[in-house]
């Protein structure tokens, strides 16, 4: 979708009387220049509305976060998933902790709220691993911390490899 159509979408949701928006897209800010029109459009619009986007820890820079904030994007939710760098980096991820942390520190500076998602069960993960991700998480105290189960989705690494080791017994989907 266009800036243009998204700020659009905004415009008529304002109209509506909603006040509140979660945008449901992997990595909002995927194509930066994308995400900086669409806030310069909400922001040059006069539109008010709270709203919270997905994103990655390494897409994340001051310049960003401070129009994401100045248009009225208040949270951000971020795929951590562990604290082992060792599991982060056979996720296939292309983060690293240090990102993270980073991460963080930009967007607490802009006072936005944090959502933090991490995983347990990744193939291979210790209970040295797990207590990093325990550990890492406490570092980074998120306002929303978020602890879920690795669902290995068809189609990816995960369950391809659960699938050829006999994890995943049968192929369900």
């Amino acid at each position: 979708r266009t800036a243009e159509q998204v700020v659009e979408e905004f415009r008529q949701i304002a109209e509506l009387g909603i006040t509140d928006v979660q945008v449901y897209d992997d990595t909002f800010t995927w194509g930066s220049s994308r995400a900086m029109d669409i806030c310069r459009g909400i922001i040059d619009s006069g539109i008010k509305v709270r709203w919270a986007i997905r994103d990655r820890a390494n897409r994340v820079t001051p310049e960003l976060y401070g129009l994401l904030k100045q248009a009225g994007c208040d949270r951000v939710h971020f795929g951590v998933e562990t604290g082992s760098p060792r599991v982060l980096k056979a996720s296939g991820k292309f983060l690293t902790k240090e990102q993270v942390v980073e991460a963080f520190k930009i967007t607490r500076e802009i006072d936005m709220t944090i959502m933090a998602y991490f995983m347990f069960g990744f193939l291979d993960e210790t209970v040295e691993d797990a207590e990093m991700t325990i550990e890492f998480a406490k570092q980074l105290n998120p306002d929303y911390p978020v602890f879920v189960g690795l669902i290995p989705y068809p189609g990816t690494a995960a369950y391809d490899r659960g699938r050829e080791r006999g994890i995943i017994p049968v192929d369900f989907w």
